[in-house]
């Protein structure tokens, strides 16, 4: 079916709050960290911390602060040869692309 192969193309995203659903994520990311990354809920991007990092950092946090975060699953995009600019040079290095696809309604 059409839509299974779409679902394919998504991973999960997961709150990290004190709701059923956050408590479910927290134990999830304590159980199986490597395949989940904690995202800061920030401007900027980046800050994002991946595989036994993310126990550390949870563990740390109280859950008001935890409400900060999400989690995301990992993506594990196939990797592919090409030739990047790095500081003038050219470089060639096994890369892997993302897409992201944003909006925004206005009424």
């Amino acid at each position: 079916m059409v839509a299974q192969r779409v679902r394919k193309c998504f991973v999960g995203l997961y709150p990290l709050d004190d709701s059923a659903e956050g408590r479910r994520a927290y134990a999830m990311a304590m159980d199986n960290p490597s395949e989940l990354v904690a995202k800061p809920q920030r401007e900027g991007g980046g800050y994002n911390t991946y595989g036994d990092d993310i126990p550390r950092l949870l563990g740390g946090l109280s859950v008001e602060k935890q409400r900060g975060y999400i989690l995301m699953d990992l993506i594990r995009a196939p990797a592919f040869s090409n030739v990047l600019l790095r500081n003038g040079k050219l470089v060639t290095s096994d890369v892997v692309s993302e897409l992201g696809i944003y909006g925004i309604w206005v009424r």
